[in-house]
């Protein structure tokens, strides 16, 4: 894209790998302790901090190469967790009947 002219980037991180469904049902264990306080799988959000860092590097190498196109980073990882700790903190939950 920067090759082609691309001025502005926005990459996503990694959502907590550990948290996704069909991630949790292929792994799923009777072993609580490989669960965190989300009940999210602790090895799969691991994997997925490990591949957030290395895109933070990927993206800062990328900004060093590039320094007039913006690089932007679009965060989910953090933002997921908040949303399990404090789900009332973004809204309350309407059900919609079909």
């Amino acid at each position: 894209l920067i090759q082609q002219g691309a001025k502005y980037i926005v990459v996503a991180d990694v959502f907590p790998t550990g948290c996704i469904p069909p991630i949790l049902t292929m792994l799923a264990s009777p072993n609580k302790v490989k669960y965190d306080r989300h009940g999210c799988l602790k090895s799969g959000n691991r994997l997925g901090r490990y591949q957030n860092s290395l895109l933070r590097q990927w993206i800062k190498l990328l900004r060093h190469e590039y320094p007039h196109t913006k690089i932007i980073t679009a965060e989910y990882y953090r933002p997921v967790l908040a949303f399990l700790d404090m789900p009332g903190h973004f809204g309350e939950l309407v059900l919609l009947s079909n």
